[in-house]
């Protein structure tokens, strides 16, 4: 069998984290897409109690998700599953699915998308949200807007 490897992606101590408030969660981008050529990108998201994203259907992209502290419920094709440190799950591209914090403690999940694309999202709900949380139309506009649907 043989092992392909991808050209090896750094990002430098010294480089400054972009850091985005996204509807009540902090999205630590670590690799966005123009560090992968479009290929994925990597989050760190910190979720504090009862808080994540509601049900939706990514178009564009796989997520994979990695608990590193706290305990989530995730919705994936309707089935619940709770998940705490150390677990993983996966959602693929057109399947309905979300995660809530459901512990009692701000929680911290690694994200990544494949292709890359989600952190433009995430840049664009964190502008509109600086002069406060945007209202429900303005938000599922700015989904769509990105291939993402309610469910």
């Amino acid at each position: 069998m043989q092992t392909n490897f991808s050209t090896p992606v750094n990002a430098p101590a010294q480089q400054q984290e972009e850091i985005l408030s996204v509807i009540g969660n902090t999205i630590k981008v670590i690799i966005g897409g123009e560090k992968t050529a479009d290929a994925y990108s990597v989050f760190e998201l910190i979720v504090p109690p009862n808080e994540g994203p509601g049900l939706h259907i990514d178009k564009d992209w796989d997520e994979w998700w990695y608990v590193i502290e706290g305990t989530f419920t995730f919705t994936l094709n309707g089935e619940q599953k709770q998940l705490s440190t150390g677990s993983f799950a996966h959602g693929p591209k057109g399947n309905p699915h979300s995660f809530k914090n459901t512990g009692k403690a701000t929680g911290k999940v690694v994200m990544v998308t494949m292709p890359s694309g989600l952190e433009k999202f995430f840049r664009n709900v964190h502008e509109v949200s600086l002069n406060g949380r945007p209202d429900k139309e303005t938000f599922v506009n700015i989904m769509r807007s990105h291939h993402i649907e309610p469910a």
